[in-house]
């Protein structure tokens, strides 16, 4: 069964939890407008947005579990620069102005310009949702990035016919730069002046993060040859289906047909970690979604992701993610 939502349907039934409407003495850029909303519906599921308006750009975090499948309709999507990160989950899109349906999987990220289009959007049942998305104006994006790269350029050829395109239509992965980059974002601390400064700071790192990475996907510059960059690839697939159980470095190289030092290279001059590292990081943050569901203690959750003493989870805990356990809501 797929239940069929338009956005303005939707927003009537999010409830807002906690909105700062920006004062109209203050400008937009002291005092953006941030809006927490959440739904929590038997037929529907559960989710959860925390939104942010400010003056050049949006940020949106949105969580959710459903317990339907969802078709999401938009109406009209407003121009702008659009860019989208999958921390968890799929998200499948489809657009009228554009020749190829966006179909983004757990980890990977895409730019892309809009300008009025309308589509829809497909959420699936049973499976969490974890989304970054962040929109830029246009006058914004053409001030910060002028057309000197084939990314860059792209992007503002697009801009100038108000013709809608994805940066490129192989998505990129998400690295642990730009993760550290999303989680300073969504969980951000500072208020006011010091909020919009930290913000848009951390939107252009990720900005600059994705056009670097679609740069060099265009020019063919990437470190990795084809054949490293599909056992990178490979393999990062092969440990989001496992890092609960991720075999050794010796079995893992005999899995991919290859040696020891040649898999860990490879790994970390794509992906940008260690292989042991990346698959801890993926653990963590499995457990931080157990937590958040509440149903089983801290030492359980630190038991089902690997860790035989709680003390040790909570230390790892806390160097991922800068807070204890104990403080997940």
């Amino acid at each position: 069964m797929r239940l069929k939502l338009t956005e303005d349907l939707l927003q009537e039934l999010m409830q807002v939890k906690k909105a700062e409407e920006a004062v109209q003495a203050q400008p937009m850029a002291t005092q953006p407008i941030i809006i927490t909303q959440c739904i929590s519906e038997p037929y529907l599921g559960k989710m959860f947005q925390l939104y942010q308006q400010h003056e050049h750009f949006s940020v949106a975090v949105v969580e959710m579990k459903l317990e339907n499948d969802v078709e999401l309709t938009t109406e009209s999507v407003m121009g702008g620069i659009n860019m989208n990160f999958i921390l968890s989950g799929n998200l499948f899109s489809r657009f009228s102005q554009l020749p190829h349906d966006i179909h983004l999987k757990k980890a990977e990220h895409n730019l892309l310009y809009m300008n009025n289009t309308n589509g829809y959007h497909i959420f699936q049942k049973g499976q969490p949702l974890q989304n970054l998305h962040i929109s830029l104006s246009e006058d914004y994006f053409k001030e910060l990035c002028p057309p000197t790269s084939k990314t860059s350029e792209r992007l503002h050829t697009h801009i100038l016919k108000s013709q809608p395109a994805l940066v490129s239509d192989k998505h990129g992965y998400i690295t642990s730069h730009m993760q550290h980059a999303i989680h300073s974002i969504a969980c951000c601390e500072f208020k006011g002046p010091m909020q919009k400064l930290y913000m848009e700071a951390k939107v252009l790192e990720l900005l600059a993060l994705q056009l670097n990475q679609f740069e060099l996907q265009q020019e063919k510059k990437i470190i990795c040859g084809n054949a490293d960059k599909t056992l990178a690839h490979e393999l990062q697939l092969y440990l989001y289906q496992h890092f609960l159980a991720a075999p050794g470095l010796k079995e893992l190289a005999k899995l991919f047909g290859t040696n020891e030092f040649r898999l860990k290279k490879v790994f970390r001059e794509y992906v940008g970690q260690g292989i042991f590292s990346y698959a801890q990081q993926l653990r963590l943050q499995h457990a931080r979604e157990l937590l958040r569901e509440g149903k089983e203690t801290i030492a359980e959750v630190a038991e089902k992701v690997g860790y035989s003493h709680p003390n040790h989870f909570s230390t790892a805990f806390k160097k991922q993610f800068g807070y204890a356990p104990s403080a997940v809501k």
